[in-house]
């Protein structure tokens, strides 16, 4: 919605106008907790407007893991739709506010993440849904073993000790890559906040690494030149 040639400045100012040009909408909602304020808002206008104007060719659609929630309750409609993706399944026995409750509940982010990208792939493979199902636990089972090989290894630990310093952290990376060091840097920054440091997104606005602060660039093939050209400036500066 926040695109430049989305027709209005809201839903229910550009629902007419996608009515008239679309045979088909859907509208996609996704919220952990079912109750997250904008996507409440959106689906309250679009409601509105279907049920006043009598019209068919909206569809609302809602990815949550409570279906009892203000927003999970749009599979009561004729035209919604709702898919149940559970986020963590217990709360951890600990008074460390982190550990008891995730930083930014990234157990259901990146579920939701995985879960749109197959269904993509699904579609542009002019697949039926069962096929989701089982790309999402091919890519699980191998994440999953990706994962537990690198928390199990030295520079995993190395890396944690670090972190646990005083100092500045920066992430870098292109493309796709630069994506990851952007979620990353958003939830390292909320436990680095904490001991009165700060994490930055390479750029304009990120400030020169200092003695100790730490680095991370991120590159899928190793070889992204721009990525290595700055590497080779940090190690010889």
């Amino acid at each position: 919605m926040d695109d430049i040639g989305f027709p209005g400045r809201d839903i229910a100012e550009a629902a007419p106008v996608l009515e008239k040009k679309c045979e088909r909408i859907a509208l996609l909602v996704n919220s952990g907790s079912g109750e997250t304020t904008t996507p409440k808002i959106v689906i309250k206008q679009l409601t509105d407007y279907i049920e006043r104007n009598k019209s068919d060719k909206f569809t609302i659609n809602a990815v949550v893991s409570n279906t009892n929630s203000s927003i999970g309750r749009i599979g009561e409609k004729d035209y919604g739709n709702v898919i149940e993706l559970r986020g963590l399944e217990r709360i951890t026995n600990t008074t460390n506010p982190f550990l008891k409750h995730g930083i930014m509940t990234d157990v259901y982010e990146l579920g939701s993440l995985l879960l749109f990208q197959k269904t993509k792939e699904a579609l542009n493979e002019n697949m039926d849904y069962t096929v989701v199902f089982k790309k999402v636990e091919e890519e699980a089972t191998v994440i999953g073993k990706i994962v537990d090989r690198f928390v199990r290894s030295d520079f995993y630990q190395r890396i944690i000790d670090r972190l646990e310093t005083r100092c500045r952290v920066t992430m870098g990376g292109l493309g796709p890559a630069r994506s990851v060091a952007k979620m990353t840097a958003i939830r390292l920054q909320h436990v680095k906040r904490a001991l009165g440091d700060q994490v930055y997104l390479s750029g304009p606005f990120a400030p020169r690494p200092r003695v100790s602060d730490i680095l991370f660039l991120i590159s899928w093939s190793g070889e992204t030149e721009s990525i290595l050209e700055w590497w080779e400036h940090s190690v010889t500066q």
